[in-house]
């Protein structure tokens, strides 16, 4: 694989695709390896700065809390070219802590109910044709018939 594209089932996927797909990857206590754990999706909300929109199941200490985890244990990876968190230290991703998490206080780990999480990125984001937040599209784009895909699967599989 290389870090220039995807490959999936024989398709080539260029990292552009999907420019608003953000990784997370998570520590656990016990080992200080960091796993892929949720996706998640870039938003700029007026003078925050940069935020990543996932469930909330992804960022609590563990599965059965609401409480946020340690800000330590994640690393939030902005143009992803993997699980592997090895292979995007290597790649053009960006790569940041946690600066604050919040979930959404209607949460309930048991029910899934309102599973909504927001983390702050803690640094400068740089925009490029492989980062950027999650816009409206356009008009024309909107009115078609737009199939919905998932970030490294091709159009053909979808």
């Amino acid at each position: 694989m290389t870090v220039s594209s995807f490959i999936d089932r024989d398709h080539d996927l260029t990292d552009e695709i999907f420019p608003w797909h953000v990784a997370i990857f998570r520590r656990f206590a016990d080992t200080t390896t960091f796993k892929y754990a949720c996706g998640a999706t870039l938003i700029n909300p007026a003078d925050r700065g940069f935020v990543v929109l996932t469930a909330a199941h992804c960022v609590t200490k563990h599965d059965a809390s609401a409480e946020p985890g340690s800000l330590n244990a994640f690393k939030i990876v902005l143009g992803p070219i993997s699980t592997d968190y090895r292979t995007n230290v290597i790649g053009n991703a960006q790569i940041f802590t946690a600066k604050r998490i919040v979930i959404d206080g209607e949460y309930n780990p048991d029910s899934g109910i309102s599973d909504i999480g927001m983390i702050e990125v803690n640094g400068d984001v740089k925009l490029s044709d492989t980062v950027q937040p999650v816009c409206f599209p356009t008009r024309s784009v909107a009115n078609a018939q737009v199939r919905p895909g998932i970030p490294g699967e091709s159009s053909e599989n979808v």
